[in-house]
């Protein structure tokens, strides 16, 4: 055990920190500032919001990790993308499979993957698929129809 009276406590977090780190070679890691010896992932972050996309914001993410918001941006930031981006295309991509699998209105599928905003969720899912979600749908249902063998 080291009394060196030099050292402070943080000296000692950093130790353990890094001699854990050598020991796991962990990738994709950061040190929450809020407590340095809690280690948290991108991919457990990023779980996180796939598990809870339909009311998860980058308030509610730091908040769950114990993060900073602008610490929980910066890990986005350096994995090549944005915390609002990953929500979106995970909503947007669970909006896709619901238009292809239910019956649901548009309405519906919009506030099931967490837009109150039909004109907002609309604008985004063309911007990202490049059709509307309507024109989705229908051109997915055509698609189905005609992979479909025919019974005769």
């Amino acid at each position: 055990r080291d009394r060196s009276p030099s050292r402070g406590l943080g000296d000692v977090y950093k130790r353990q920190l890094f001699t854990l780190m050598e020991r796991q070679s962990l990738s994709h890691i950061c040190v929450s500032p809020s407590n340095p010896l809690r280690l948290v992932r991108y991919d457990q972050i990023y779980s996180y919001i796939c598990d809870n996309y339909p009311m998860t914001s980058a308030r509610t993410i730091a908040e769950y990790f114990h993060i900073s918001q602008s610490y929980l941006c910066k890990l986005f930031h350096e994995n090549g993308t944005t915390v609002t981006t990953v929500i979106q295309e995970i909503r947007l991509q669970q909006a896709r499979s619901l238009l292809e699998q239910s019956d649901l209105s548009v309405q519906n599928i919009a506030e099931l993957v967490g837009y109150h905003d039909l004109t907002y969720f609309i604008k985004l899912f063309k911007r990202y698929f490049s059709v509307t979600p309507y024109q989705y749908r229908k051109k997915y249902q055509s698609t189905k129809k005609l992979s479909q063998p025919t019974v005769t």
